[in-house]
């Protein structure tokens, strides 16, 4: 990434934020319900002017306009009481499915297929719709973004349709919230969401930050040590992100946050995608006090493969990441077939950060770290459960 790109990065997280920051006081202050959602389409319509953005409400599991300020009456006319299904669209559909659906191009795509006409008469070809999730399970609303020409989202663009999800959520909970036991339930539900918002924010904030200064040195060393530190708050931001999708804000299925996180690390660096790596991670579910330290020494050992393991080796190249429990502990193994370590190498007297760092971890774990030299390098950390 380019400094002029994670400037405009800093530049639209600061800019979301202080959009975000202005709906919430907003609600505080019992601006009305539909003020607060055409505040929102106008909003993230004026970071992009190519987006146009539509909330849809769902009632008695129809659609129901909430804001759709700059589509066509008789577009809006046209998809009014449609009744949400699988083929209903991008909306009723993520309305339907309860998952985010990204359509690229209305006019190819299957669940267009009844709507397509109209949606093309209105200069719409893509749709990219993802359903609010009430804290009981069921869909309450939509937000979609659409294009006048074929398109797919970008990571940034990703991010922002969750953050607007999550601030939609609020707002539409803040509103219907009833009866004072329920209220105060759903009050520490928003509390907790808000808080992990703010922190996978200030994560990224922290890693960009840390990403445009290494970009700057001018010492190797220098380089090193920021990119690797920026390398870890990411691994966090990741385990944050998780265990906020999961809504259990504590434990989480151990493979849903290595096999992402895998994949990640490996992204970073150029040979990434001509590596061949098996993954066969159990779903053992872990309080965030021992997700994190596991991620972290996945990241460190991954981090040292990719940058060590392979200058020798350009062909068949593999890494194996594997997790599973028996009847009292729990196995983390990460192996490559790469150069090996040096014969004089001494785990006790390794002087090398990530490594003691990855030992002080498997400390916290109450576990053991053995290391295998033979055709590559074999880490195994075994922990009780």
């Amino acid at each position: 990434m380019n400094l002029e790109n994670q400037n405009r990065d800093l530049k639209r997280i600061a800019n979301f934020e202080s959009f975000r920051s202005s709906i919430l006081e907003q609600l505080v202050n019992q601006t009305p319900f539909s003020e607060i959602l055409l505040k929102i389409v106008e909003g993230i319509e004026s970071f992009n002017p190519e987006m146009i953005c539509t909330i849809l409400l769902i009632e008695n599991n129809r659609l129901k306009l909430g804001a759709c300020p700059n589509m066509p009456k008789f577009y809006n006319d046209s998809i009014e009481g449609v009744e949400i299904g699988e083929g209903k669209g991008s909306c009723g559909t993520a309305a339907y499915l309860k998952k985010r659906v990204v359509v690229e191009d209305i006019a190819t795509h299957p669940y267009w297929k009844d709507y397509r006409d109209v949606a093309l008469e209105a200069g719409l070809k893509s749709c990219w719709s993802e359903p609010i999730i009430s804290p009981n399970d069921g869909c309450i609303a939509t937000f979609a973004i659409y294009h006048t020409t074929p398109c797919f989202p970008k990571k940034e663009d990703v991010e922002l349709i969750e953050g607007v999800a999550n601030l939609l959520n609020i707002a539409i909970i803040k509103t219907k919230q009833t009866n004072e036991v329920e209220s105060l339930l759903i009050e520490k539900e928003i509390i907790l969401k808000e808080v992990h918002h703010r922190i996978k924010n200030n994560m990224s904030v922290m890693f960009t930050l840390l990403d445009y200064q290494s970009k700057t040195m001018v010492d190797p060393a220098a380089v090193t040590v920021l990119k690797d530190a920026a390398g870890r708050i990411k691994t966090m931001g990741l385990l944050y992100d998780k265990l906020y999708m999961e809504l259990g804000f504590n434990d989480l299925a151990l493979d849903k946050y290595l096999v992402p996180l895998v994949e990640e690390i490996l992204s970073i660096y150029p040979i990434g995608n001509e590596i061949s790596v098996r993954k066969n991670i159990h779903p053992t579910r872990f309080r965030s006090d021992k997700l994190q330290p596991i991620g972290i020494i996945t990241n460190e050992l991954l981090t040292n493969i990719m940058k060590y393991a392979f200058k020798e080796k350009t062909e068949g190249r593999e890494v194996s990441i594997f997790a599973y429990p028996n009847e009292t502990n729990f196995y983390l193994e990460i192996e490559d077939n790469g150069s090996g370590l040096s014969n004089s190498f001494d785990l006790e007297n390794s002087e090398g950060f990530g490594l003691n760092l990855v030992k002080m971890l498997t400390k916290q774990l109450k576990g053991k770290l053995s290391i295998q030299n033979l055709n590559g390098t074999k880490f195994q950390i075994c922990f009780p459960i």
